[in-house]
């Protein structure tokens, strides 16, 4: 009897571990925020509200030089040629202050807990460079061409990120004094919120629904593997 509870036991504990793994997997697809951003209006600069992450539409101040940027009150937009972007393998929370380097955790976890953003060297108009933070999962970069960047504000660097970025870029400490958000407010918004509750909600739904099917699935193919087994001895 403690045999075959096992047994199950064992069938049990594989199809969850299945079902698991899968249902992560669905919720980390990238088209839930991207759908929600998409479905979020252009917003018009305010000097009392910090729209960093949003579409850009009129008022902001369009800036091509570190000292623009250092010189804006509060959001602004970047225009730039896409030749002109290049991303680096540095991803950090766009609500905290952790970073990691490893692609496939970043993926996993973009979905949840107010997203990661990837960090991006751009060459500005002036020919100088400032760090750029995306959530390039979400919003919609072409390959090529202009693009009109997503709302940005300046933030000061972490000692952390301080160290990740002199060992990844040839940047000086004068350009790496800070760094440019482009991601962060809007993963606050509701649209956004909403979208990450539905990921929870359907990583459930999937979890379950997957147990339902594979553990009796599991079950039969083990008893057929154990009747092979019988059968040969």
């Amino acid at each position: 009897m403690s045999l075959a509870l096992s047994k199950l036991r064992g069938d049990v504990e594989l199809a969850m571990f299945v079902a698991a793994v899968i249902a992560v997997l669905v919720s980390a697809l990238p088209i839930y925020q991207r759908t929600a951003y998409e479905d979020t209006p252009n917003v018009t600069y305010s000097k009392y509200r910090d729209y960093a992450g949003y579409p850009a539409g009129e008022g902001f101040p369009v800036v091509n030089s570190r000292e623009e940027i250092a010189a804006c009150e509060g959001n602004f937009v970047i225009e730039i040629d896409m030749d002109k972007l290049e991303g680096l393998k540095i991803y950090g929370e766009l609500q905290g202050d952790c970073y990691g380097t490893n692609s496939v955790l970043r993926v996993l976890k973009n979905n949840e807990d107010g997203g990661v953003g990837r960090y991006f060297i751009a060459t500005l108009g002036s020919g100088e460079q400032v760090i750029i933070l995306l959530d390039d999962l979400t919003i919609d970069l072409p390959k090529e061409g202009v693009v009109r960047l997503p709302v940005g504000r300046l933030n000061g660097m972490g000692s952390g990120l301080l160290k990740e970025f002199r060992e990844q870029t040839e940047l000086s400490d004068e350009e790496l004094e800070w760094y440019v958000d482009m991601a962060g407010d809007w993963r606050k918004s509701d649209i956004s919120q909403k979208a990450e509750k539905h990921c929870r909600r359907l990583n459930v739904k999937v979890f379950l629904i997957l147990c339902i099917i594979l553990i009796p699935i599991f079950r039969i193919l083990n008893r057929k593997k154990r009747r092979i087994v019988w059968d040969q001895d």
